[in-house]
């Protein structure tokens, strides 16, 4: 991937807000659906601070009118991977992670993403600790959810104590 080309994407400007398209150019090389091409293309750009800062300045600028337009599209879109919106959206991320490194936006936006991280591995193990209750493998349900007590919803919770008991 050239530094100069980015992501190459070709988004279809007529699912897109006319007062959106002037970013299109910028979300079509910036806007990579591959975490793993996104950063690389990150890391690769921290080098042109130029343009980092000039990429940054037009997200920003159009930061909340993407929030908006992602709070007013049909639902449905969430079954179309190929839709602009996720694009723009990816977008928003990258601009996460081109803040500099002590900003309080930085901070702000990995403490956003650990709890994220968080939350998913709980589902994960929510999702294991069913079946093993279910197989009455309480020493396993309970160590897999130790760490995410504080999650637990109510029947969780109760699950939970009982599994405790009959350890």
């Amino acid at each position: 991937m050239s530094d100069a080309r980015g992501a190459q994407l070709q988004l279809d400007r007529s699912q897109i807000p006319h007062d959106l398209l002037e970013l299109v150019p910028i979300v079509e090389k910036w806007g990579f659906a591959s975490q793993e091409d996104q950063d690389a293309y990150v890391s690769q750009m921290r080098a042109h601070s130029h343009e980092l800062k000039e990429f940054n300045s037009q997200v920003d600028r159009f930061r909340d009118r993407i929030i908006e337009w992602g709070r007013s599209i049909d639902r449905d879109i969430s079954r179309c991977e190929s839709h602009p919106y996720w694009s723009f959206l990816d977008v928003l991320k990258v601009r996460e992670l081109t803040e500099e490194e002590d900003s309080p936006k930085m901070v702000a936006a990995r403490h956003r993403v650990s709890k994220e991280v968080r939350i998913y591995k709980f589902e994960e193990a929510a999702s294991k600790a069913e079946v093993l209750f279910r197989e009455k493998r309480y020493v396993e349900f309970v160590a897999i959810l130790s760490a995410f007590e504080d999650l637990l919803t109510e029947t969780q919770r109760a699950k939970f104590a009982l599994a405790k008991k009959r350890m």
